[in-house]
Parts: C-alpha cells; sequence; structure tokens
C-alpha cells in the first residue's frame, strides 16, 4: 500500500485530523519537539481521537548544526521551550555544545562511544515518548491486546548536508544508521536524509546514493531544502526522479515533504520505490531546513486539476465560468465533500464558493503606520483546510496510471487553465516533461 502520510502541525489543527478525516491518510509524523513538550496530549490524540493511527516522530536532530539563533527565542534569547525538552532528551554531546554556545560539528560524534550513546537515546526518545504515558485508553488496547503508541519506525539522527558540508557530515550520517539497526535490530529503522538543492546536481550525489545504500536502514526519507517541486526546473526534477530511482533501486523511500509530482511518481513510477508521500495541513508539500519566518495569510484554493494551491483574488477568474450551475461546478472544478455541502446549501454557487475567500479587517502596525488589512476569517481557513485535504485524498487513492497518462492530463489542465497565466499552470508542463521522459 501506498502511504499517504500528512505532518502533525498544531492543536488547533488536530481537529482537521479526525473525524471524517480519520480514514483519509495512512501514517502520521510528528515533530520531535511538539512530542517532546506535549507528550501526554500527542499521546491522548494518538490513542483516543485518531485510534492508534500509525506515526513515526523526526527526531530534529538537524535542528543543532545551525546557527544557534534559529533555536532561541527572538523576546527571551533563551533556547526555545520544546528545543530545550527536546534537549534534556537528547543528552551529550547536544547539551554540551549548545551549552557552550555553539551548535553541533562532525567532531562531537567522531568518538563512536558518543555516537552510539547519542543513537541510543535518540531512539529511545521514539520508543518511549508516548507509550509512556498513562490514560484511560490502556485498559480499551489491554482489552484488544493490542499494545499502543509505539512508532511505526524510528528514525536515526541525522543531520544536513549540503555541496560544502557533505565531506564531513555523511559517514556520520550512515554510522548512526548502522548503529541503530545493530542496536534495535526488530525496528523499522530509517535514513532520513536531508541535502540542499544544491547536491542535486553536483557529482558529489552519487557519492551519497552509495553510501546511504550500503546502510542497513530498512528505509530512506528524504527532505530537500526547500524544494518546491512547482516552481522547479526540469532538470532539477529530472534530477530527484534519477536519485529515486537510484535509490529505490534498493531501498524503500519515503518523501517527507512533496506534492503531487512527488505522488505522481509513487503512483505511475513503481520502480522508483516509494513508499509514502508527506505534506501538512494544506502546507508544507516543501519546506526549507532553517526555518524562516510566513507573510501575510492569504486564503488560497487548492485547484484540483492543477494540484497547487491559488490566492482566491486568481483563482475566482478560472471559477467563473462554472458558477452558473452546481453541476457545472462539481463536473469542472471540485466535487469533494466539503464543496458538495458548502455549495450544495448555498443559494447560488457564487455565494457557496465566496465562502472560500472571506476576510475580516485587522489594524497593524506596518513601517511606523496603522493600516488596516484584510485577513482569512477562521471559518475560511478551515474550509480551505477541509477542501485541500479532500483534494490530496482523492489524489492517493486514485487508481494508477501510467506516466504518460498523467503527463497529458497535466498538460490538458494547464492549457484549460491558461486564464491565469504561467505562475499557476507552468509547473503542469515541467511536471508533464519530466513524465513523458520515463
Amino acid at each position: 500500500m501506498k502511504l499517504h502520510m500528512v505532518r502533525y502541525g498544531t492543536h488547533a489543527e488536530s481537529i482537521l485530523l479526525t473525524g471524517d478525516f480519520w480514514d483519509a491518510y495512512h501514517l502520521l509524523v510528528v515533530n520531535g519537539n511538539m512530542a517532546a513538550y506535549y507528550p501526554a496530549a500527542m499521546a491522548r490524540f494518538i490513542a483516543e481521537q485518531v485510534f492508534n493511527k500509525p506515526y513515526i516522530i523526526d527526531p530534529q536532530t538537524h535542528a543543532f548544526q545551525h546557527d544557534l539563533r534559529y533555536i532561541r527565542s527572538s523576546k527571551t534569547e533563551e533556547i526555545k521551550s520544546s528545543i530545550a525538552r527536546l534537549l534534556e532528551q537528547y543528552g551529550e554531546p547536544f547539551k554540551r555544545s549548545i551549552n557552550a554556545g555553539r551548535p553541533v560539528s562532525p567532531d562531537d560524534f567522531k568518538d563512536n562511544g558518543i555516537l552510539a550513546s547519542a543513537v541510543e537515546r535518540v531512539i529511545e526518545f521514539q520508543r518511549n515518548v508516548f507509550s509512556a504515558q498513562k490514560g484511560e485508553w490502556q485498559k480499551y488496547y489491554e482489552f484488544i491486546n493490542i499494545n499502543p503508541l509505539t512508532p511505526w519506525a524510528v528514525i536515526a539522527p541525522y543531520f544536513f548536508m549540503d555541496e560544502l558540508s557533505v565531506g564531513q557530515w555523511l559517514e556520520i550520517n550512515a554510522k548512526a544508521v548502522e548503529i541503530a539497526k545493530t542496536k534495535y535490530p526488530d525496528e523499522k529503522v530509517v535514513m532520513q536524509l536531508v541535502i540542499g538543492k544544491g547536491l542535486l546536481l553536483s557529482q558529489e550525489l552519487s557519492k551519497v546514493i552509495e553510501r546511504v545504500i550500503s546502510t542497513p536502514a530498512d528505509m530512506v526519507a528524504i527532505w530537500i531544502d526547500d524544494f518546491d517541486e512547482t516552481s522547479a526546473t526540469i532538470t532539477e526534477l529530472t534530477m530527484y526522479k534519477e536519485m529515486l530511482r537510484k535509490l529505490g533501486g534498493k531501498k524503500e523511500v519515503l518523501i517527507l515533504y512533496g506534492s503531487y509530482f512527488s505522488v505522481a511518481l509513487m503512483k505511475s513510477l513503481p520502480e522508483l520505490n516509494i513508499k509514502g508521500v508527506c505534506h501538512g495541513l494544506e502546507y508544507a508539500e516543501y519546506r526549507p531546513v532553517i526555518p524562516v519566518g510566513g507573510g501575510l495569510p492569504v486564503s488560497k484554493f487548492y485547484y484540483p486539476s492543477l494540484h497547487i494551491r491559488i490566492p482566491y483574488v486568481e483563482v475566482v477568474f478560472l471559477v467563473r465560468p462554472f458558477l452558473d450551475s452546481k453541476e457545472d461546478y462539481f463536473r469542472h472544478v471540485c466535487d469533494c465533500k466539503t464543496c458538495t455541502e458548502l455549495i450544495g446549501r448555498a443559494l447560488s454557487v457564487e455565494e457557496g464558493f465566496a465562502h472560500y475567500g472571506e476576510t475580516s479587517p485587522a489594524v497593524s502596525r506596518r513601517n511606523n503606520q496603522m493600516v488596516v488589512l484584510n485577513y482569512p476569517t477562521t471559518e475560511a481557513r478551515n474550509l480551505c483546510v477541509k477542501h485541500y485535504m479532500w483534494c490530496k485524498a482523492k489524489e492517493y487513492q486514485e487508481a494508477e496510471q501510467s506516466p504518460l497518462q498523467i503527463a497529458r492530463e497535466l498538460n490538458q489542465a494547464a492549457e484549460e487553465c491558461k486564464a491565469v497565466g504561467n505562475a499557476f499552470t507552468a509547473h503542469c508542463l515541467r511536471w508533464a516533461k519530466v513524465l513523458e521522459g520515463g
């Protein structure tokens, strides 16, 4: 089975992972700092609200190798509380390095004993942080003879690599996996491969692939820094596909941040051996390794045939020809559960669709002046996310097609939607070109 993976964001979003959405995805990905800071709440959520849904924890060990300002509070200059909790779990050499005011370096892990201890603590954290929590759910799971809250797989400590640092970190990443599999032979051990986009086009990539393949990892989870598949060039997408082909020839592959392009590769090219693709709730189809601040919130509607989120003010141009009748809208735009309910109960299609773009004014200070900005309402935000989740579920559930069939659909979508210009359609043409290459 191909896995629809969703990354848990905030507690406020958790309602969009339960109820009707429970069977819309297969696997939950939880960030390590979230697990460390809210262990009881997260354990209760997984055990009670999503009924022991399979999950993995991203240990986020790479967070400690970058400039410390990225893990410090901008207000207090102290290490962020959730990261500090993670630091307590991981111990040395992470604590010693951070307490000295510097990020961890490859030299901190040269001693095999230190690396082995770090691997063990990181893996034990993943195995126990939720399963050690107590709750009423235990009686139920004991009755049906299920051991709840055990992770679907464990991820060895990992560190980011680009063209300049790959020579320093590759061997440490590989040894961490070897130690993890030796210590935990019965666990499904994942090697998380986190690389810069430049490495895709570097001669060093072949060395990375060879070393990854040589490890005993059961799976390889891939995260390419800030790799937005909707804006990537044909060359980048082609190199990405070829990297997956080489890795997939020896290992099962997980894509930790991916758009429809990765889903299409998973479903149309079985030789790539992609087991699952992950995204967040309406976001996180790509992500920079070093976090950056977000811009102003804008309502975006996921346009199914283009497989991309488009600002509401732009998408109305695409939808307008189909606002005359509900049948036209459902046939040509979207018939997901959210659209069906929203437009079905409205007096007109236009009235129903307008709910996706509702805003409310708020006063904000910008450039030493008070300005009024329009922000999406909570209802509009929730509607956009629900619609997005149903659309993504359909993408994963659709019958497998050949690369050429998907390419034809993408080319057709780009032609039909050219009214919004290349900014929202060119990715379909690039994806089609790469898929046509087989």
